[in-house]
């Protein structure tokens, strides 16, 4: 089963803005635990278009889980340039999980309006279960996408 985790984008407006203290460390360990529950439950791959935040959050915690469990990673990137404008330490990281992904695909090769729609169709196309962390007052293509569909969504409550 193939499940893609993303969110509304609301953790990057967090006043804190070191990842390494609260509230980033409990969204974290809900990510992996949400992740791996996931997993026991049968999902052996995992789809995120690498956003920074909890896209690329569970990008690496899925690259941790691959040295010891029979999982994949599956990055779907609206657009070539992404990471263009992200400081050099998170474009190492966006870097670092593409080289362990079994699969990168791009959406479209330059910024578009509609580059992560197109994104997040390819996603939801492969997938079984969307998993979105966030409000659902924050509609998101995917979400409205995958009712069309007929593919299970679940929120995630944010901290």
């Amino acid at each position: 089963m193939t499940y893609t985790i993303t969110s509304t984008g609301s953790e990057t407006n967090l006043n804190c803005r070191n990842e390494h203290e609260e509230p980033y460390r409990s969204i974290k360990k809900t990510l992996l635990r949400t992740i791996w529950t996931a997993y026991r439950s049968g999902a052996d791959s995992f789809c995120v278009n690498c956003e920074y935040g909890i896209p690329l959050w569970a990008a690496e915690a899925i690259c941790a889980l691959k040295l010891y469990n029979y999982i994949s990673l599956h990055i779907v990137i609206p657009f070539e340039e992404q990471c263009r404008d992200w400081s050099e330490d998170l474009r190492n990281r966006y870097y670092a999980v593409h080289e362990k992904a079994n699969s990168v695909t791009f959406a479209e090769k330059q910024y578009s309006e509609y580059c992560y729609n197109t994104a997040d169709e390819i996603m939801a196309q492969s997938s079984n279960e969307i998993i979105i962390f966030g409000d659902k007052k924050n509609p998101l293509y995917i979400a409205e996408f995958s009712s069309i569909n007929h593919i299970p969504v679940k929120w995630i409550s944010l901290p």
